[in-house]
Formats: C-alpha cells, structure tokens, sequence
C-alpha cells in the first residue's frame, strides 16, 4: 500500500474499503513495540506478511530504541502510529488487561485519536 518511515504497510482491501475499523486486543508489554493492544492491533495485527516480516526483521529489531516498554523515540511505535494517519477512517479499539491468571481485571474502549509524538 504505502511505506510509513521506510516501512511497507499492506493492509487487507477488506480494511481499506470499510468505513470504519474496530480492533480487540490485550494491552501488555511487547519487547519491539513498548506495549501491545491498541494501535499495534491495527498496523501489525491487520498487516500482510510482507509488513509483520519487516517489523520483526532482525535489522529493524536491533535498533537500541526498539526495546520492551519503550514509546520514546521507538521506531517501532513511530510506524504503529502512521498506520491510522494513513487509512483515515474512524478507528476504535477495545483494550483489555488482564491479570496473572487471565483474568479481565480491566478494559477500556476508545477511539483511536491521531496524535503528535516526540521524535
């Protein structure tokens, strides 16, 4: 479809021709992408093979900001966040934590806003 910092994004048609997007997913540490759930959802979780492939690559991997529980600067989490600026369409996601024994012990959702982070 398109490249978001370098990364190829390719998304289902099905996707792309919907008017809007609602992702489910579990919010918990993720070692590339700081935490998952949410925006990780739709840019990894809706992606083609050729997007997952790149993104857990071991020379897109090895960059020291790709790391667990790390949003700053994250190559990983800049993509993520590309993702919904790209598709504009409404986006909502339904997050949930849950606790050592699987349990739903929290959920949130929400719509997922566009926002400005720190490069």
């Amino acid at each position: 479809m398109k490249n978001i910092r370098k990364i190829p994004l390719f998304i289902n048609r099905n996707i792309l021709d919907s008017e809007v997007i609602i992702t489910l997913g579990v919010v918990e540490p993720h070692l590339y992408a700081g935490f998952s759930g949410g925006v990780k959802c739709l840019g990894i979780g809706l992606a083609d093979r050729e997007t997952i492939l790149y993104t857990h690559s071991f020379n897109f991997l090895r960059k020291r900001e790709v790391s667990l529980a790390n949003l700053d600067n994250n190559p990983f989490q800049q993509f993520l966040w590309g993702v919904p600026q790209i598709l504009g369409k409404r986006i909502y996601s339904l997050n949930i934590v849950n606790n050592l024994n699987k349990e739903v012990v929290f959920y949130l959702f929400l719509k997922v806003k566009i926002h400005l982070r720190r490069e």
